[in-house]
C-alpha cells in the first residue's frame, strides 16, 4: 500500500483514491471517494455514531458517480464528531445499513454495495477494508468479498 503517512481517517473534504487489489502485486484503481460528515447521531443505550456521506466516482471513460452513507462508531474520549472528521483516529467503518450503498466493482462496474467495512488507523492514517457487492438481478448472488483500499489524493 502506498498511503500516505499523514492521511487523516475520513478526513471531511479531502479526496481519496481508491483501489482494490487484484492478486498481491496489482491494485486497480476504481476512481475516488469523498466523505463528508453529514450528522452526529448521539445514542444513550451504547456510544453514538458518527455519519458520513460518501460520493464514489468511478474512472472510466465516460464518469458516473455513486452515493450512500457510512457510520464511524464513537469511542472513549473521541465522542465530537466534528473532531472526528479531522483527526486520526482508530476506527472501524461501516456501511449504514438504514441507507442504500452504490459504488464500482474492479471493472468500474455501477454495483450495490451489501458489506462496506474499513479500518483505519490513529497512527498512520491508513484506511482499508472489504467491500462486498450484491448480486446484480439474474445473476446468482455474490459471495465475494473484495480487499479496498483508499489513499488520500495528493501532489
Amino acid at each position: 500500500m502506498s498511503i500516505s503517512t499523514n492521511a487523516l481517517a475520513l478526513q471531511t473534504q479531502a479526496v481519496y483514491n481508491v483501489f482494490i487489489p487484484n492478486g498481491p502485486f496489482v491494485r486497480l484503481p476504481v476512481g475516488q471517494m469523498l466523505f463528508d460528515l453529514d450528522a452526529d447521531l448521539p445514542r444513550t443505550d451504547i456510544p453514538g455514531q458518527c455519519r458520513y456521506y460518501v460520493e464514489w466516482a468511478n474512472g472510466a471513460y465516460l464518469p458516473i458517480s455513486a452515493d450512500g452513507f457510512v457510520i464511524e462508531g464513537k469511542s472513549h474520549g473521541g465522542a465530537s464528531c466534528l473532531r472526528r472528521a479531522f483527526t486520526k483516529n482508530n476506527g472501524l467503518v461501516q456501511k449504514d445499513p438504514t441507507y442504500p450503498f452504490y459504488g464500482f466493482d474492479r471493472f468500474q462496474q455501477f454495483r450495490s454495495v451489501s458489506m462496506f467495512l474499513l479500518g483505519q488507523s490513529g497512527k498512520t492514517g491508513d484506511v482499508h477494508g472489504v467491500i462486498q457487492f450484491a448480486a446484480t438481478v439474474g445473476s446468482p448472488p455474490s459471495f465475494m468479498a473484495n480487499s479496498i483500499e483508499l489513499a488520500i489524493a495528493g501532489p
